[in-house]
């Protein structure tokens, strides 16, 4: 098991850096890049190869603890300008739940979508687009114009252009459930909008013989926490792997059907759905979500609130009222 972060360096960038258990310290890996990883059949291989190559290497100040390597301040996920980010979602037996007791109209299409072959799929964010996502230490958004913005945990896994899982890292898939609540047809502006996701503490990468059967084991464990003023446990919750109801292969070889070859060559980060549900719990400016698993680590972010951003050269008078004197309302 290797673990890749990024550490901002002034003047620098995000530098790619490796954790060496053994010196309790980040090295550098400076030629380390997402393309050769991503179209690669052997990229544990590969890293194993830049982890060897980075010990040659040291940054002035990157000592960290070895029972706490998170004490090293570190920037958003290796590579993570350069995917696009996707969810699917129904996939927790607890998640169709929750929905079905959230949703206004069409509770049954949760339940269908449930034992579907095909999960529920949404863009989260795409390249370049580096104002909705958000790493270890940053602040997530509620927009201005929300309804209920809630934290969704998720596991997120990248894989290679062969389908072969390459990194793991815990995730947040920030989303308005009260717009969606309204109308299921609302998911696509309810899952994206700026501070939407946020990933960390790392990448986790595991070589072949830790993950046989190319998922992760069913007795990990994962835990979202929210601190609001004094208090520290506002909202907790926990799932683990095992209530995951779709093996991981499945739910990579979806998106690859769905997106097609050119998007895994250029790299895609999969969100794998929520088992915690925050319902009626919105977030509020200030608070504070910790998100930590038994495997691939912890990390935390705050919120803050995104003012609604209208272009300056348009003056909207539209009303929906004004739909009345002109279409008939339609009959079902």
């Amino acid at each position: 098991m290797l673990r890749i972060a990024t550490c901002p360096q002034t003047g620098n960038g995000d530098v790619p850096v490796l954790y060496d258990p053994e010196a309790g310290q980040w090295r550098a890996c400076p030629r380390l890049t997402l393309p050769q990883l991503i179209l690669t059949q052997n990229p544990y291989q590969m890293l194993v190869d830049a982890f060897r190559d980075g010990r040659r290497h040291r940054f002035t100040g990157l000592i960290a603890g070895k029972d706490n390597p998170g004490n090293v301040r570190l920037g958003k996920l290796f590579g993570l300008h350069q995917m696009k980010g996707v969810g699917e979602g129904v996939l927790y037996l607890a998640s169709c739940r929750t929905r079905m007791d959230e949703a206004s109209a069409g509770a049954d299409l949760y339940q269908r979508k449930f034992w579907d072959e095909i999960p529920e799929r949404f863009t989260k964010f795409d390249r370049e687009m580096t104002l909705q996502t958000v790493g270890p230490g940053g602040l997530l958004g509620i927009p201005a114009h929300g309804k209920l913005i809630v934290s969704e945990m998720e596991v997120c896994v990248v894989p290679t252009l062969f389908g072969v899982p390459l990194f793991f890292a815990m995730s947040n898939d920030l989303t308005d459930s009260g717009y969606e609540r309204e109308n299921i047809i609302n998911l696509p502006p309810a899952k994206m909008f700026e501070g939407c996701f946020s990933g960390g503490p790392w990448w986790t990468a595991f070589s072949p013989e830790e993950l046989p059967n190319g998922d992760l084991p069913k007795d990990m464990k994962m835990t979202i926490t929210v601190a609001r003023g004094d208090n520290p446990r506002w909202f907790t919750g926990t799932t683990g792997w095992d209530q995951q109801s779709r093996p991981l292969p499945h739910l990579i070889n979806v998106v690859g059907r769905w997106l097609g070859e050119q998007a895994f060559r250029m790299s895609v980060c999969i969100q794998t759905g929520t088992g915690v549900a925050m319902r009626d719990n919105g977030h509020q400016p200030g608070d504070r979500i910790t998100i930590s698993s038994s495997l691939l680590g912890t990390y935390t972010t705050g919120i803050r609130m995104v003012p609604t951003w209208t272009p300056a050269g348009v003056v909207d008078t539209f009303k929906v009222s004004d739909l009345e004197s002109r279409f008939e309302r339609p009959t079902t």
